[in-house]
């Protein structure tokens, strides 16, 4: 890849930002809080319960639940966006995305420059990458249980747009997959740890073949859970999204939603 003169990349750079915030608005995903996957994709345990705004995150943990804001962590040190080097190219982490791409052959280690945070220059960050199954390296590659893609024409590459589409149901009968519980929204104002009342929506990751659509590993279903769902209790709640236990859920379609019948701990 050829070196890009400074102002022309950070222009390329704030484009690519650009088309992935537009994205983001186009499929309901989680609140960009991310841990390394057990296979790919391991998302940290979010909450979002009650009348909050969409920036406030409740965080469930193992030391409980915490009020996060949803600011920038990096504000007011001179951290940039984390950028991924490998092989003479530069990637951008894609951010929350709804459907994850099947990992193809390792590729080599990547490095992530350290950066300012405030405390001092944290060092670089070496990670292992994968290929994306089916797509050119330099186009994206896997690492960190995440998607980058990289900057080299400063537009966002289609396997990132469609990462980012939301899975319509298309179940023929109701049907039972199990998968994480990564988050809730809506429902009523929380009383105490675990209390999530119906009506509300869960994300579910789920890498079962009734719903990933072909050529996905996994994908983030947004599960509707009604008053008439027979829905978890506080103490299965935290066990699903503390400990974390997988969840099991009969669901069908009303339209193009998935509509849970039953919630529970697997």
């Amino acid at each position: 890849m050829t070196e890009l003169e400074p102002q022309v990349k950070e222009q390329l750079e704030r484009r690519l930002r650009a088309e992935l915030e537009a994205a983001a608005t186009e499929a309901p995903t989680f609140h960009g809080l991310r841990e390394p996957a057990h296979a790919h994709r391991r998302v940290r345990q979010v909450v979002v319960i009650g009348a909050v705004s969409a920036c406030t995150v409740l965080v469930a943990g193992a030391v409980g639940m915490t009020w996060l804001s949803g600011q920038n962590e990096l504000e007011g040190t001179s951290c940039a966006p984390a950028t991924l080097r490998f092989n003479g190219e530069e990637y951008n982490d894609v951010g929350d995305f709804v459907r994850f791409p099947v990992e193809g052959k390792f590729l080599g280690e990547g490095v992530v420059p350290g950066c300012d945070d405030g405390n001092g220059v944290a060092p670089d960050r070496r990670m292992a990458l994968s290929a994306v199954k089916g797509a050119d390296p330099d186009t994206a590659v896997i690492a960190d249980g995440t998607l980058w893609v990289s900057l080299d024409n400063g537009t966002l590459p289609e396997l990132a747009r469609e990462a980012r589409r939301p899975v319509s149901c298309n179940l023929k009968q109701t049907t039972t997959v199990i998968g994480d519980w990564i988050n809730v929204t809506g429902g009523k104002e929380p009383r105490f740890d675990g209390d999530a009342r119906p009506p509300y929506t869960i994300g579910l990751v789920v890498r079962d073949d009734a719903v990933v659509p072909a050529g996905w590993e996994s994908v983030v279903l947004q599960v509707s859970v009604t008053e008439s769902s027979k829905a978890p209790n506080p103490d299965e709640v935290k066990k699903m999204l503390w400990t974390p236990a997988p969840a099991e859920v009969t669901m069908h379609c009303d339209g193009d939603r998935f509509v849970a019948d039953s919630l529970s701990p697997a």
